[in-house]
């Protein structure tokens, strides 16, 4: 592609860029109006007898409300202990604004610091899924390896279902003229792309997901990636470019297969499954930080260079990320 076009990368780095920004700052918003309701936060640790005050459909967050409460669980806990509460449990969503904020701020101290860029590249991949590693069974890691369905279901949703929905939505608006043949087609670039492979396992542990199943599906993701993305590129967009096979499966090996291999191994040493058991949230706040510095220095690096995009189109890329954002949640629903 790089070849063909030079704005088509850029234009991808922008679109994700926005999508990002867009939905950390959504995602926090819309969870503000039920986090600093006291029925959210009850569902934190608080006084003895107040979990038991709730009835179970008060405890969906999606039927919460704070006349569903009675007045002893309403006067339990204060105000600032609730706020304390909403931000342990929403540290990521925060955090990404954050970062974001502070890349906007000083893009210099991300953007250009060969060694916050080696962090980024090899550090942070290496260290999640070391975290992975030694805080995962191994019986959980190979018990998620023999689910051929759930992996035959994740790869065809992320490889073929995902890019048909962005050819459906994209294309009509290109064809009316409201979508340029660049942004469309980085859309559509994006969409037959693999999961980064930190992202995936990193999110899928803070939203409460199956660890070990997105660590095996970020992997074999990224392997039917160097010869299914090529293939959708040419079907979508009539070119293709060359994958570095070797190189893909070499960074693969080093990033993911390397550290998680030495995390599996420590766990057989009872005092680090001891140490590891004692500080699950510590563990799985220290990946949780790696990621928000993957977004960091990502963004300074886009900040440096500028979006180079007015802001209608910006916010024409942010509607149609929203749509497909709705469009990909009720698929998988």
């Amino acid at each position: 592609l790089a070849s063909d076009s030079v704005a088509m990368p850029a234009a991808a780095v922008r679109v994700r860029a926005a999508s990002i920004a867009l939905f950390a700052s959504v995602l926090l918003v819309a969870d503000t109006a039920h986090g600093l309701s006291p029925a959210v936060a009850l569902r934190c640790p608080g006084p003895p007898g107040v979990q038991a005050a709730i009835s179970p459909r008060a405890r969906l967050p999606m039927l919460i409300g704070g006349d569903s409460l009675d007045s002893l669980s309403t006067s339990s806990i204060s105000l600032p202990a609730r706020a304390l509460c909403f931000v342990d449990k929403q540290f990521f969503l925060i955090g990404v604004i954050s970062a974001i904020g502070a890349a906007a701020a000083a893009p210099g101290i991300g953007g250009r610091s060969p060694l916050l860029g080696l962090a980024v590249s090899w550090g942070a991949p290496f260290g999640i899924f070391f975290i992975a590693g030694i805080n995962m069974p191994t019986g959980k890691l190979a018990a998620a390896a023999a689910r051929v369905r759930a992996h035959a279901a994740i790869q065809t949703f992320s490889m073929a279902i995902v890019p048909l929905l962005t050819l459906s939505a994209c294309a009509p608006l290109s064809a009316l003229g409201l979508l340029s043949p660049v942004i469309r087609d980085a859309f559509l670039v994006l969409s037959v792309l693999p999961t980064t492979v930190n992202m995936c396992v990193a999110l899928s542990r803070t939203a409460g997901g199956d660890e070990a199943l997105a660590v095996f599906n970020a992997v074999l993701g990224n392997l039917l990636g160097i010869f299914v993305t090529p293939f959708m590129l040419l079907l979508l967009l009539g070119r293709t470019g060359a994958v570095p096979i070797a190189a893909a499966i070499q960074s693969l090996a080093l990033k993911v297969l390397l550290p998680l291999t030495i995390g599996q191994l420590l766990r057989r040493v009872p005092a680090v499954r001891s140490i590891t058991a004692a500080n699950k949230k510590a563990l799985s706040r220290s990946s949780e930080s790696l990621l928000l510095l993957t977004v960091y220095v990502t963004f300074c690096s886009t900040f440096l260079r500028g979006f180079g995009l007015p802001s209608s189109t910006l916010a024409a890329i942010g509607s149609l990320v929203f749509v497909l954002h709705v469009l990909v949640l009720g698929c998988a629903w």
